[in-house]
Formats: C-alpha cells, structure tokens, sequence
C-alpha cells in the first residue's frame, strides 16, 4: 500500500469478509504463454442474498486487511487500481480482529459486530458467465500467503490458499509481482510489517 502507492495509512487491523470469494481472473490470452502475470485477485460476493446461517465455518469467507484511509487516498486507491475499469468499489460488513494464527476471525464473527467498509469486486462486465478464471502466478499467489502469514490470518484459511493452483505457462516461471514488491519496498525504505501491531480501536465487543 505505502510502498507502491504512497499510500498513508491511519490504521489497519486483520479483517474478515463473509459471503464473498476470492477469485482470480485474467483475459481470454491468459492460456497462452505469457511473460509476466496471468490473473488479477478478486473478491466476489457469492450470491446477492447474504448467508443468515449461524454456523460460520459453512460461510464464504475471505480474510484479510481493514484499512483506514484519508478522503484523498481513498480516492487514490481507487484510480491506481483502476476504478470503475478494472474494479468497482462495493460497500460490505467486515469483522475485525487481532489474528492469532489459529480461528480469531471465526471467533470475531461469533462475538463482535461487523463495521462498515468498502472492498474492490469486479467490474459489471465480468460478473457474467463467459469471465474466465486463470491460475495466479507462483509470486502473486505468493504475497497473498505472506500477507495472510504476517497479519496471522486463521490457519482454515491459509490452508485454503495453499490448496490454490499456480500458473505453469509463464515465459517468467514465477512470475515478477514479489520481485516488483520488493523493489518498491527497498526504493521506499519500508516493508509490510511496518503497520502491523495491536490495534487500538477497531475490535468491538457485540452489543
């Protein structure tokens, strides 16, 4: 976030987002032999009726982090990622939590009440049959298991994006997106821990 964008964040704490799943979509030239990435991660809702179960282990789930942002970089979020072209922003619920590495996102949904956020979803364009899910990269894939591991995001979870197939048809057999991290953190003179410790005020008690 602050090393590719310049991106100042106000906080930022571990967060879990139900009814949704993680996708991975790329073009139709996607099967082809590509040089450096595939697809792109998206988060999508699985049905416009969210889940009234009370079993969350059941529930779509995609886990990951809450920001707080000015108006100014939320505005620049949205136009380095390329809304309304290649995301929209979609208000949601999140429930926020201090990860454990075990099942603290299970245990927030349980105990505390959702806040809400906004998340990035694909275009109305893509949310059709004919869109195409790819396989990520090796390195794309990659950031987001190590995001998950730094942020102690619940151990279902990361076993879940562990169980995620990798592109094998790249010119760049890993593809470049950790290397094009780590470059910008090194120019940055930052990492992704920078920002990761208890948070302060976004866990609340259910009412």
């Amino acid at each position: 976030m602050k090393a590719l964008r310049q991106i100042c964040v106000q906080d930022c704490v571990a967060a879990v987002l139900r009814d949704y799943d993680l996708k991975f979509y790329g073009s139709s030239a996607s099967n082809k032999k590509q040089l450096v990435e595939t697809s792109a991660a998206f988060v999508e809702p699985v049905s416009s009726n969210p889940s009234t179960s009370s079993n969350s282990t059941t529930t779509s789930l995609v886990h990951g982090v809450l920001y707080t942002l000015s108006e100014e970089d939320f505005v620049r979020v949205g136009r380095t990622e390329g809304v309304p072209f290649a995301y929209r922003w979609q208000p949601c619920l999140v429930y926020p939590y201090l990860g454990d590495g075990e099942s603290a996102g299970l245990r927030a949904m349980e105990t505390t009440d959702p806040v809400e956020a906004y998340t990035l979803v694909p275009p109305s364009s893509q949310q059709e049959p004919s869109r195409q899910q790819v396989a990520p990269s090796a390195s794309y894939l990659g950031l987001i298991q190590e995001g998950a591991e730094l942020w102690k995001f619940d151990r279902a979870y990361r076993d879940q994006l562990a169980a995620v197939e990798v592109a094998s048809n790249l010119l760049v057999s890993e593809g470049v997106s950790g290397f094009s991290l780590k470059l910008a953190e090194r120019s940055a003179g930052i990492d992704r821990t920078y920002k990761i410790r208890v948070p302060n005020s976004y866990v609340p008690s259910r009412s």
